[in-house]
């Protein structure tokens, strides 16, 4: 299991992801923002999380009271999994900025 701020994910025995919580910035991997998930909801088709870890980093030093989520899961081959907020190039993906680029379901890295 992995908290993160106003958020959660968590790694079923048979080895799905599931997730819930606030998704403002796509962190839980669902596919598009919505209202705060209030029960634990599968994420995609996925069976075979290995684990996973939900981060909240600051959007700059003069805004510590704003976050971005991002969260991260790797699968039983090793592959790393980024999605959530790019706001501060969080992803890994070349491009930063909030409006730039929402993940919204796992990529892999």
């Amino acid at each position: 299991m992995a908290v993160g701020s106003r958020y959660i994910l968590l790694i079923s025995t048979d080895g799905h992801l599931y997730s819930w919580g606030t998704n403002d910035h796509r962190q839980l991997g669902l596919g598009k923002a919505s209202d705060p998930v209030r029960r634990a909801t599968r994420v995609g088709t996925r069976s075979d999380w290995a684990t996973v870890v939900a981060r909240r980093a600051y959007a700059g030093p003069a805004a510590l009271s704003d976050y971005t989520p991002a969260s991260a899961g790797i699968d039983s081959d090793g592959t790393l999994y980024l999605w959530g907020s790019n706001a501060t190039a969080l992803l890994g993906t070349g491009e930063e900025g909030l409006e730039r680029e929402l993940q919204a379901t796992p990529a892999p890295v």
